[in-house]
């Protein structure tokens, strides 16, 4: 069982996915990263990639985020995620697909303020989606943020935003990117 570490729905317990296909973001990471984000959360949308257990949008909820949508395509990850949703009441707060992340990313026409990308660690996945983040970067809202989780040994290429920081937790990495909005003065 997965705790939520903040928020209204603090301490409520969901499920992780059975096997080693899924591998959660670990409390004291989901903690350090809404910390650092901190009020920017209320009332935004966010776009949760690899889903896996739910984690990061079920955090990103209890902390008032008006909507998660949730992409995951693996079966037993994203039934027990729909069980999850269905368990902590958050239907009302939550979109499900079960579809490939690259898919989404590559067709949808919707816009986030937050996008969580923590693929498989030894995938070629982050590659395949910065080559469509690339082209496509009106899926990140103006001062919106892409975060990644990834191993602290892993180099990320370069991206179209801006690179603010980088913080450790053992052999995890969250990197945050910002996509700053422009604004011409007359």
């Amino acid at each position: 069982m997965i705790k939520i570490t903040s928020g209204y729905l603090k301490n409520k317990s969901f499920h992780a996915p059975d096997g080693l296909s899924t591998r959660p973001t670990s409390s004291k990471v989901r903690e350090a990263l809404f910390n650092i984000l901190g009020s920017r959360i209320e009332d935004s949308t966010w776009l949760d990639l690899f889903s896996g257990s739910g984690s990061i949008g079920f955090e990103a909820i209890s902390r008032y985020a008006k909507e998660v949508t949730f992409i995951e395509n693996e079966k037993n990850a994203f039934f027990n995620l729909k069980k999850n949703i269905e368990l902590l009441d958050l239907k009302n707060k939550s979109k499900l697909f079960k579809t490939d992340s690259i898919q989404y990313i590559s067709k949808t026409n919707d816009s986030y303020d937050f996008i969580f990308i923590d693929p498989p660690y030894n995938s070629n996945l982050y590659e395949k989606s910065f080559e469509i983040l690339n082209k496509k970067n009106n899926i990140l809202n103006d001062n919106g943020v892409l975060i990644i989780e990834h191993h602290k040994k892993y180099n990320l290429p370069d991206l179209f935003l801006e690179k603010t920081k980088t913080y450790n937790y053992g052999e995890t990495s969250l990197t945050l990117f910002n996509k700053f909005k422009i604004v011409v003065s007359d």
